[in-house]
């Protein structure tokens, strides 16, 4: 991984989404991670099973229809859920997107079309993402 290499945010991200998922009951588990410079200040994680009143919050604030119906928490909106707040999103902080599968592998995570549209509302033009065994980084 050619990216690891040279940011220590990003091996930071990828030590730490492998020790997560260890407790993971899924096939996979999918977090975010949002750094301050290379501090990392938000860890999020999907919960597809539980109803989240943070993503009604989101959904009815930026009109994100899934948000509203589903309730369902993605990984970028929890970690930004527990900035809120409590700090200032400037969308100049660094956002790290990881699924990564039992066997340790990563997996593709281009956020969805609905937390592209908050990250871009927060001020965010790209976002560091897992692919097939690498990470690279993506204009929102």
């Amino acid at each position: 991984m050619i990216y690891t290499q040279n940011n220590k945010f990003i091996a930071q991200s990828l030590e730490l989404s492998r020790k997560l998922s260890i407790n993971s009951q899924e096939k996979f588990a999918h977090f975010c991670f949002i750094f301050n410079k290379n501090k990392l200040i938000s860890i999020g994680f999907n919960d597809t099973k539980n109803q989240n009143s943070k993503a009604l919050y989101f959904g009815n604030r930026y009109n994100i229809q899934k948000f509203k119906k589903y309730k369902m928490i993605h990984a970028e909106i929890s970690a930004i859920s527990k900035l809120w707040g409590r700090l200032e999103i400037t969308g100049k902080e660094k956002i790290v997107v990881i699924r990564i599968g039992k066997s340790g592998l990563l997996l593709n995570s281009l956020p969805c079309k609905d937390c592209t549209t908050i990250l871009t509302a927060l001020g965010f033009k790209s976002v560091w993402h897992s692919v097939e065994n690498d990470i690279v980084e993506s204009e929102l």
